[in-house]
């Protein structure tokens, strides 16, 4: 008699545990935001879990500028030439486990905390890849956004989130005007719409701006509200600026 064989999968569900055995809790630097060229002294601290060795090793790195003992716990950083903000690095590992931090530190600016973060159509290294667009832009009423509010014999600040680069609710760190109101951030940018360009410059396009999946309608309606666009319509204003 031949008795049937039935045949199952065996599936192993395997939990992942994330162990944070070495924290990096702050790269403190002194001071805080410098100029083009100046040294600054940063220094990492961090937790360890009972599990983790003592015998610890650092490595450093920077977007620009020139680091001395990149293999301490203390570092000095000299500044590039140019005005930005600028991401420093570290790695802790006892060999086994590793943590890692990053500090943005402000050249001739504000230095942001959030990421991604605003950093204005120059930040974008001019929108290189989408030079056409920009062109098109600097053609636009969206362009002279600053100059049109200080003509207007109004002026407010309760006006800047309609005429400068920022959240229309503000994200305390995320630079933009309402952290640092200094021209970069003047009029309606690129990143009015398209969200934060921090991670799509770092991607090299890969990444898209902060707002995905924006719709022209939504976006435009933030600011083009009836009480200061009383004959606004899509139809009528997407094409001045369609890209």
């Amino acid at each position: 008699m031949e008795v049937p064989v039935e045949v199952h999968d065996t599936i192993t569900v395997t939990d992942t545990v994330i162990l944070e055995i070495i924290i990096v809790n702050s790269i403190n630097p002194t001071p805080n935001n410098i100029t083009q060229g100046q040294m600054v002294q940063m220094t990492v601290t961090t937790t360890l879990d009972p599990q983790a060795g003592t015998n610890l090793t650092y490595a450093w790195s920077a977007e620009e500028g020139t680091i001395d003992h990149p293999d301490q716990d203390t570092i000095n950083w000299k500044a590039p030439d140019g005005d930005g903000a600028y991401a420093i690095r570290v790695t802790v590992s006892d060999g086994v486990y590793a943590g890692t931090g990053e500090r943005m530190m402000g050249v001739g600016m504000y230095a942001p905390t959030v990421n991604p973060y605003y950093t204005g159509i120059d930040g974008l290294q001019g929108c290189v890849c989408h030079s056409g667009n920009k062109s098109d832009w600097e053609m636009t009423a969206h362009a002279h956004a600053w100059e049109t509010l200080q003509n207007s014999g109004h002026p407010a600040s309760y006006c800047n989130p309609c005429h400068t680069v920022q959240d229309t609710v503000p994200v305390p760190g995320n630079s933009g005007y309402d952290d640092a109101p200094i021209a970069i951030f003047e009029n309606v940018q690129c990143e009015n719409c398209h969200g934060s360009g921090r991670q799509h410059v770092e991607a090299a396009g890969k990444k898209p701006l902060g707002n995905a999946s924006w719709k022209p309608e939504q976006m435009c309606a933030q600011c083009h509200v009836q009480k200061h666009s009383p004959s606004f319509s899509i139809e009528q204003y997407w094409p001045k600026i369609a890209h």
